[in-house]
Formats: structure tokens, C-alpha cells, sequence
């Protein structure tokens, strides 16, 4: 049996041992550094060292010193971007890990503590403020020392929370282990860098929350890296490098048996593209997949740069056009579709609070073993640098955990083969495309993931002719646990046609005594297809001297190569431009490779231009892609000024809505329009023309008004001047609006509503500049009593 989680004594030791020797072996120094006017070192107890700045010959001495074991640098890192994405209206994601299959269990990380170390968090956010565990020390600021957890930007860390344990406030699930508690560590300053000795800093803090071990968490999650050394290991003192010290730290939250998870990177699809913290075999490596379970192409790829184990990534999840919480508070509270492997790497984190959850006395060798060998194997069979050991399946992992370490019970997992989606108890092997003539193969693996003896046999009566058997060590087989054994099947035709067959795995393992597995391929002529996405590209609004990207990506979908690829730019013109070209004339079968186009408008106005993909598809050799932009600044956002949030109107008096104009930079003129609702979210909206009186105080409240840059003394009186010749033309009464009009200009707006029935209201202001920018006021609600 593997060790179990570590106890509040045990911790409490590891903690005193640490920061004792770490006392003892910096005095010397710290003296050192007093006689040289140098204060403040800070210690790095976890890792035995200091951060400090002192002059080149003050560190020239230090490193005389007899228990001074190195001097690095405190290299600097980027906090990771959020990669775009196109919305969808369904979380597709969580449902992806079976997650809510061990919620209906009853096991939703509740007691379990999971650590974000990132930008910070947004605690307001309604999907994620119930999971502050809120005990002194939950929040650690090395930078500004705040005492109150917030984030910034892209709100990335907010991001890589909510999917680990956020809730549903939003109207669906959002994160994986929604009972679990967060505490988190702000990695990266406002301007989105960090040093290492900061992330030491914070590691400390990790076994040391608030100064007592006995809160620390159970996982951590590191969406981070060092993408700038992609495809190194910084683990090793000397040539340049320094991050020694990080794998030692992170080795020693492993050892007080915290599990440590860290996204894979970015740096994809190149082969040896692993970052370090992730490929420390301490790290628990996550690749990022899309919603067809394929690799995303910006994922990182094995093998892992460090020695050891070459296995890189160690699992993949989710990554792709994934739901995320964002900025905001309450019915303000905002939301992002994101990509990149830190969104995968939560769903693997919530996955560990969740099997913790179920077993709180899992070691990080078990959980770390479990979660592997549950995954879903994808590409390749077995493990692969690509998609590691498969797709993580917690509900598997959970069986295995069950089943496995305590009940001994042998368990078939297969490798090579998926679930029918018809009929989960039939496996299939599907070879796909095969041209005529020639033969291919796919290897199966029988993995005993189970305890006791699993013995196996093959039968193979109904493979068919096209179908057959090659190398099998599985028949009359017996594997011990974590045993494996192998065959390889092979599929060949003269004809073109489609073929299939089955055969069934017969073993000792009471759940699948006799396992179906279906086969089964085509055989055609080749052929090659290459598909354009996006087939047009529109860059919107962008502001004059700002650059805008947007990538081509060409995918060769048919059952040949793709050939000759290249680019006619001829009706390219300024301010378009291309870069970053990874398509070198050949696509094989399934490879993707993309062309980024870059828009830099200098001046207002609209662009457009072309650019044509040739290739040797044989339907569409010539494909031309339309892009589209515009050179603007679209206005600034309105901002509401009455009725304020929470005001109680009585029914009986008008309501005057008053607004703060928006402006614009490229100096168009803006029109505003005013939309009133019961809903919250402003749908159906009501019909203002049957409700509005029209006053012209502060400024003429219609539809349609436009705003450019009179005084706020001449527009007061202009508008005294028009409401009189208005009361005069009116017989001094009210009314309804008439037609609204797009002349009138003003900076403090206006727009009177009566005969408003009681209830609540929600009121925004828009802006439209006239070329497609637009922008919203915030809303605001009211009572009507």
C-alpha cells in the first residue's frame, strides 16, 4: 500500500524542520549582508536560501561563504495569456471528466482545500464567493501585501479557479468540485510578471498558511510556466539556469503530500515543447483537448525535458472554449470563453479534491495513479507524448480507487479502443481510411488495473477475412497487478468497400467476463482535402494605430497528403499584412498548420481585402478568404446617473433618466439610445414611444441623440431657448414623443418616462458612433412603488 496523506503533526514537523535548518545555515550570511548596509534578506525556508539585492562584489563574498551552495539569478516569468475563443452555449467540459457522476454520489470536494497560485482571484464573483474558506492567512500578496484577494486584467486566476470548484450561478455548472474551499496566492504583479523567489515565496506559504501547517491545502494548481525555455528542464544549477531551487520546492510539497498540478504550456504542436514546473516528475502535467477529444495544436508535446520519466503530458482535459468567471459582482458578474492548457489543468485539480472527497486518505501516489490509469486513451495506444495516458475520467478513477486498492478485485482496462455511444459495453477499433491494396495496423494493450491474478483469452471466429491477429501475448494470459499485455490488428482489401467484424476478450474480471470488440474500416482510392477555417475573416472595430491578429488555420481532412500549398496576397494591400506562416507546402492527413493575418489601421475608415489558399484539393484548389476591418475607436461607455441602483420611485411621478454622454476619439458623432426592461438581462424591452414625455432641461431626451462638444453653459441655455418654443408649440402641456430626431447635441442627457406600473425596472444606455463601434453603459435597476 502506498503512503497516505500526511497528518496536521506531521506537516507541523516538516515546517519546523525546515524553517530550523534553514535559520541555522543563513546567519552567517545575514550577518554578511547587515556589515554591507544590506537589509531585509528574505528568507526562503522552503528551499534553504534568501532572496535579496546586493551589488555584484557584496555577492562575490557571499558566495565565499562556506555553506553558500549557489548565487542565480531571480529570473523573471510572464503570466500565461488567455488564448480566443468562440462562445458556445454549452458547458460541455465538466460533463466531459464525469464529474457530476460523483456528485450524484454525493461527493463534491466538500472539505477539501484546493490552492490557485496565479494572478490572483475575484472572491466577489457569485460563482466562486461561497468557496472562500476565509481564515486568516487564505490570501498571501508577496508584491503589495494586500490583506484582500482581488485579480486583475483577464482575470486568469478568477478563470482557473471557477472551473476547479466553481458553482452555477450563471445558469450552468461551471466548475468540478463545486463543495470544495479555495484559498489562493497572488504569482504575478498587476503588470503581469513575477520572479521566482516570489513563487518560492508562496510555495512557503502553501505548507505554511497563516503560519499554521494544519490549513494546508490538500492540491495546488500551477497554470503557469516558463514558455520562453520550452523544451527545457530548469532544474540544474549552472549554464545559465537557476531553477534548482523551484523543483526542490516543489519536490517538498509533494513529499508533505499535497498533490501539484501545472499546465502543460502552450507552446504546441512541436514535438519536445514540455515547460517546466510541469515536467518536474513532481508535477502532475495536463494537456489541453477540445470538445472532439482531439489535442488542441497549441498543447505542449512530449517527451518531457527532464530525466525520468519521458511521459509528457501525464493526463489531458478540457481546454478549449471553456465557460470561466470573470470580473464582476452579484448580476454584474461577467463570464469568458477561454483556450489554453491553465483552463485544463483546473478541471485535473478539481478532479483530486473530488476522489478526496470520496477517500480522504489517499496518498499522492495513489490519487496520481489512479487518475493515469483511469484516463481515456486517445491517439495513439497506450501512452503517448501527445494526450500522455488519455482524457481524465474521475469516475473511473474512483471505481480503480474502489475497486483496485481496497478491494483487490482484478480490473480489464483496455487500451486502444473506445465506447460504443450506443451500447457503452462494446468496444470499438475503427481503422478509418485504408487505401485499397495496402494494410494497417493498430496495437490493443490489456492492462490488469485491478489487484489479484486477471487471466485473459481471445476469440476470434467472427473477425472476418479482412481482419486478423498478429504478435498476441494476451492469449492464455495471466497478469498481476499493473500488468500488461499486447496484440496487434491488422486490416487489408483488395476492394474498395466498407468492412467489419468482432472478436471478445474472455477474462476473470466479474464486470466484463466477456468483452465485445467491434472493428471495422473502409477502403477507397485517396484522396486530399483541405479545409479553411475561418472561411472569412472580419477583424471588427479596431482603434487607429492598434495592431489586431487573427490566424488561418488549414486542417488536410481527406485520406491523402495535401500538396503545394501556398498564398496569392496579390489583393492583400496596407494595412494587412501576414507573419507567423507554419504551412510549408505539404499537409499529411490530419496535420493543421496556420497563417496569422495582421490588421494595422493608421487612420479611420474601412478595409478590405483578399487573400487566396491553393492547393491540390481536387474540388477546391483555389480557395478565396474575405477579410474585413475597420479602422475606429468605438466611444467610451455612458454612465448612468438616475435612477441610481436601489432608488424607490413613487408611480406617480415622471422619471427622468439622466446619463453621462459618451465621446469619441476618432471625433464621430454618437448616438445614444436608452433601453428600458423588467428583465434583468434587458430582454423585451419596453416600447419607449408609448411612454416618453419629452423634456430638454439637461438635455433633449429622444431616441437617437448626438452629442459633440458644446460648452455645458451654451448647451443649458440653447435647450432653455428650445423648451420655451417648445411649451409654446405644445399649449404649454405634456405628452407623448414624436418622431425622434439624430441632430440634437448635448453632454448631460436626459429622457423622461411616465406611466411606468409598479414593479422593477433595468435601464441601460448605448452608444453608437455611426461606423460600427458602439459601447453600453452598465445597468442600473430601480423600484417603481
Amino acid at each position: 500500500m502506498l503512503a497516505r496523506r500526511l497528518g496536521p503533526r506531521q506537516r507541523n514537523q516538516i515546517v519546523s524542520e525546515l524553517k530550523r535548518g534553514a535559520e541555522l545555515n543563513r546567519s552567517n550570511l545575514v550577518y554578511l549582508l547587515r556589515q554591507r548596509d544590506i537589509d531585509n534578506p528574505r528568507p526562503l525556508w522552503l528551499i534553504n536560501g534568501v532572496a535579496v539585492s546586493a551589488p555584484a562584489d557584496v555577492l562575490l563574498e557571499a558566495a565565499s561563504l562556506a555553506n553558500v551552495q549557489a548565487i542565480t539569478l531571480d529570473e523573471s516569468l510572464q503570466l500565461p495569456s488567455v488564448l480566443d475563443s468562440t462562445d458556445t452555449p454549452v458547458e460541455w467540459n465538466i460533463s466531459r471528466t464525469r464529474a457530476p457522476q460523483l456528485w450524484n454520489m454525493g461527493y463534491d470536494g466538500t472539505g477539501i482545500t484546493i490552492a490557485i497560485l496565479d494572478s490572483g482571484v475575484n472572491i466577489n464573483h457569485p460563482d466562486i464567493v461561497d468557496r472562500w474558506r476565509g481564515l486568516p492567512g487564505d490570501w498571501f500578496d508577496p508584491y503589495n501585501h494586500s490583506t484582500t484577494p482581488y485579480d486583475f486584467g483577464i482575470f486568469h486566476g478568477t478563470g482557473v479557479a471557477s472551473i476547479a470548484l466553481g458553482n452555477d450561478y450563471g445558469g450552468s455548472s461551471i466548475g468540478i468540485a463545486p463543495g470544495a474551499s479555495l484559498i489562493a496566492a497572488k504569482l504575478f504583479r498587476d503588470d503581469g510578471t513575477a520572479n521566482v523567489s516570489y513563487i518560492i515565496e508562496a510555495l512557503q506559504w502553501v505548507l505554511n498558511p497563516g503560519g499554521n501547517p494544519q490549513h494546508a491545502p490538500a492540491v495546488i494548481n500551477n497554470s503557469w510556466g516558463f514558455i520562453d525555455n520550452a523544451g527545457e528542464c530548469l532544474a540544474t544549477l549552472g549554464a545559465g539556469q537557476n531553477a534548482l531551487h523551484l523543483r526542490s520546492a516543489i519536490q517538498t510539497i509533494r513529499e508533505a503530500g499535497i498533490v501539484v498540478v501545472s499546465s502543460a504550456g502552450n507552446s504546441g504542436p512541436a514535438d519536445g515543447t514540455s515547460i517546466s514546473p510541469a515536467n518536474f516528475p513532481e508535477s502532475l502535467a495536463v494537456g489541453a483537448t477540445g470538445s472532439q477529444d482531439t489535442i488542441a495544436g497549441f498543447s505542449s508535446r512530449g517527451p518531457s525535458a527532464c530525466p525520468g520519466d519521458p511521459t509528457f503530458p501525464d493526463i489531458v482535459a478540457p481546454g478549449v472554449s471553456v465557460k470561466a468567471a470573470a470580473g464582476g459582482s452579484g448580476i454584474n458578474a461577467g463570464y469568458q470563453y477561454v483556450s489554453g492548457t491553465s483552463f485544463a489543468s483546473p478541471h485535473v485539480t478539481g478532479a483530486v479534491a473530488l476522489l478526496l472527497s470520496a477517500v480522504n486518505n489517499l496518498g499522492v501516489d495513489e490519487l496520481e495513479t489512479a487518475l493515469k490509469s483511469a484516463a481515456i486513451d486517445l491517439g495513439p495506444s497506450g501512452t503517448d507524448y501527445t494526450y500522455g495516458h488519455g482524457l481524465v475520467d474521475v469516475a473511473q478513477a474512483l471505481l480503480l480507487i474502489d475497486e483496485n486498492l481496497f478491494l483487490g478485485k482484478p480490473i480489464l482496462t483496455l487500451i486502444g479502443t473506445v465506447p460504443d455511444s450506443d451500447d457503452p459495453a462494446i468496444e470499438i477499433v475503427d481503422f478509418g481510411f485504408l487505401a485499397v491494396g495496402e494494410n494497417t495496423q493498430k496495437t490493443l494493450i490489456l492492462r490488469n488495473s485491478g489487484g489479484g491474478t486477471l487471466e485473459l483469452d481471445l476469440s476470434t471466429e467472427q473477425l472476418g477475412p479482412q481482419f486478423s491477429i498478429e504478435e498476441s501475448s494476451c492469449s492464455n494470459a495471466a497478469l498481476q497487478t499493473g500488468d500488461e499485455c499486447s496484440f496487434r490488428l491488422s486490416f487489408s482489401t483488395a476492394d474498395i468497400g466498407f468492412y467489419s467484424g468482432e472478436m471478445t476478450i474472455e477474462s476473470n474480471d466479474s464486470d466484463r467476463p466477456e468483452q465485445l470488440i467491434q472493428v471495422k474500416g473502409y477502403a477507397d482510392i485517396p484522396f486530399s482535402r483541405l479545409d479553411i477555417e475561418p472561411a472569412a475573416i472580419s477583424f471588427g472595430q479596431v482603434p487607429p494605430g492598434t495592431v489586431r491578429n487573427q490566424t488561418l488555420t488549414l486542417s488536410s481532412t481527406g485520406t491523402a497528403a495535401v500538396e503545394g500549398i501556398s498564398f496569392d496576397q496579390t489583393d492583400l494591400f496596407t494595412p494587412y499584412s501576414t507573419l507567423n506562416n507554419n504551412c510549408h507546402g505539404t499537409l499529411d492527413v490530419n496535420e493543421t498548420c496556420g497563417l496569422t493575418i495582421r490588421f494595422y489601421p493608421q487612420e479611420v475608415g474601412a478595409y478590405e481585402g483578399q487573400i487566396v489558399i491553393i492547393s491540390n484539393d481536387s474540388e477546391t484548389p483555389m480557395v478565396p478568404v474575405l477579410i474585413n476591418g475597420t479602422g475606429n475607436t468605438p466611444p467610451t461607455r455612458p454612465k448612468p446617473l438616475f435612477p441610481i441602483n436601489g432608488v424607490r420611485i413613487s408611480s406617480a411621478e415622471p422619471i427622468t433618466f439622466t446619463w453621462e454622454a459618451a465621446t469619441d476619439a476618432d471625433g464621430d458623432e454618437v448616438t445614444h439610445s436608452l433601453f428600458l426592461s423588467k428583465n434583468v438581462d434587458l430582454s423585451d424591452p419596453l416600447n419607449l414611444n408609448s411612454l416618453f414625455v419629452i423634456t430638454m432641461f439637461m438635455g433633449l431626451s429622444v431616441l437617437g441623440i448626438r452629442s459633440t462638444n458644446l460648452s455645458k453653459k451654451a448647451v443649458f441655455y440653447f435647450f432653455l431657448l428650445i423648451t420655451f418654443a417648445y411649451l409654446n408649440s405644445c399649449g404649454g402641456g405634456g405628452g407623448s414623443s414624436g418622431t425622434s430626431t439624430a441632430s440634437t447635441t448635448s453632454f448631460t442627457l436626459s429622457q423622461t418616462v411616465d406611466s411606468l406600473q409598479a414593479g422593477t425596472y433595468y435601464w441601460k444606455v448605448t452608444a453608437d458612433d455611426g461606423r460600427g463601434g458602439s459601447s453600453e453603459s452598465d445597468i442600473e435597476s430601480f423600484a417603481v412603488e
